[in-house]
């Protein structure tokens, strides 16, 4: 029964955990940050990597989990929105006070600046919203699946993913043209920015497409990139109605961690990879990561090469393929290295190194090297008037 448990340690835990210290706050609101990122490194670096490939006997129970997901989440988020509003928010502290027999409301006290720690906490633990969502968009035959990741995609502000991820990155992965690869010397609080653009962009011209090709009338209420901005929007302003600037201050601020937490996680994915545009999507153009941990807590998207390889392919289906170099210390542990630029170079320079010299194919190796030189002839200056004999 672990063996499926495993799966549910972010809603069933890690996210009640964070509504509960957001609760309590003070010290507290520390405590959920630190606990989940030690039991992913700790968990992560003292146990062996996990490269079986198992076969569950009650799938549908698998299938169950990332739907917890939401009402998870929602709790970690009104619990937020209580403490930033003013008052006892539809009377949960009362209730909350009656059912446990404690002041409930002498905890609804939270400063200002207690209270965006608070918001950033959840988003460290929200940002899994798209991990889960990740699962649930690519099953594009079910509406409900379909919905529930949207409205997930919408809790963190990024409803968009569920357009460029499917129909932009998967088919362009590791090429110029996708926007969520990252490239090589390019730290990820530049590759944040760019990409979350690009993302926006790539979305739009999938669906400006699509609206087109259906001649349909009302393009801007049928173009999903536009009702997946209403949709955060809608969020962003049932906070400000509960709790005023407070409310839509925390939920903003939930937003953007949980953006960049997952854009990170994006970053790690595929930095410095390359693919010849027009070529098949193969396991060495994504980084693998075997650690048990992340791959519990972020439903097998650690098996990142084959899902890349089988997008359909359901997260416990998932195999994992062994290289020489991956990602082998968990990807908590990698989200540190990134957000320190220099030591996140000096890490994958070797890594990049031998993939380019053991895995590459020739093509690939004839782009880096033209891209290496291009580069070079960059920097060097152009003197005007000089002349070369």
């Amino acid at each position: 029964m672990l063996s499926y448990l495993r799966f549910a340690l972010v809603p069933c835990v890690f996210l009640p955990l964070t509504a509960l210290t957001t609760l309590l706050g003070g010290v507290w609101i520390v405590v959920s940050m630190l606990c989940v990122t030690l039991s992913y490194v700790l968990f992560d670096n003292a146990t062996t990597h996990d490269t079986a490939d198992r076969h569950y006997r009650l799938p549908a129970l698998l299938e169950i989990i990332p739907y917890l997901q939401l009402p998870a989440a929602l709790l970690a988020l009104f619990t937020l929105v209580w403490q930033a509003a003013p008052g006892d928010l539809l009377g949960f502290g009362a209730w909350l006070s009656a059912l446990t027999g404690h002041n409930i409301m002498a905890l609804h006290n939270l400063t200002l600046p207690e209270l965006l720690l608070a918001a950033a906490s959840t988003g460290y633990t929200m940002s899994t919203n798209t991990v889960v969502a990740h699962e649930l968009i690519h099953k594009t035959h079910s509406l409900i699946a379909m919905m529930v990741g949207r409205w997930l995609l919408a809790l963190v502000g990024d409803a968009q993913f569920s357009i460029s991820h499917v129909y932009s990155h998967h088919p362009n992965v590791a090429t110029p043209e996708d926007g969520a690869t990252a490239r090589r010397g390019e730290n990820v609080y530049r590759f944040f920015i760019r990409s979350s653009l690009s993302q926006y962009v790539e979305s739009w011209q999938v669906e400006a497409q699509r609206v087109s090709l259906q001649n349909r009338r009302g393009a801007m209420l049928v173009n999903r990139v536009i009702s997946g901005v209403l949709m955060s929007l809608l969020i962003v302003a049932a906070c400000f109605t509960a709790a005023g600037i407070r409310g839509a201050l925390a939920c903003l601020v939930t937003m953007l961690v949980s953006k960049f937490l997952f854009e990170t996680v994006n970053y790690i994915q595929h930095y410095g990879l390359v693919r010849l545009p027009g070529t098949r999507v193969e396991p060495r153009h994504s980084w693998d990561c075997n650690n048990r941990a992340s791959s519990a807590g972020l439903l097998n998207l650690t098996r990142h090469s084959d899902h890349h390889t089988h997008p359909r392919r359901e997260y416990w289906n998932l195999q994992a393929h062994s290289y020489a170099v991956g990602i082998e210390k968990g990807y908590v542990a990698h989200i540190f290295y990134a957000l320190i630029p220099p030591l996140w170079f000096k890490r994958m320079e070797a890594k990049l190194a031998y993939w380019d010299e053991h895995v590459a194919s020739d093509a690939e190796r004839a782009l880096i090297r033209q891209s290496e030189s291009s580069a070079v002839n960059s920097t060097v200056p152009c003197v005007s008037g000089e002349s070369h004999e």
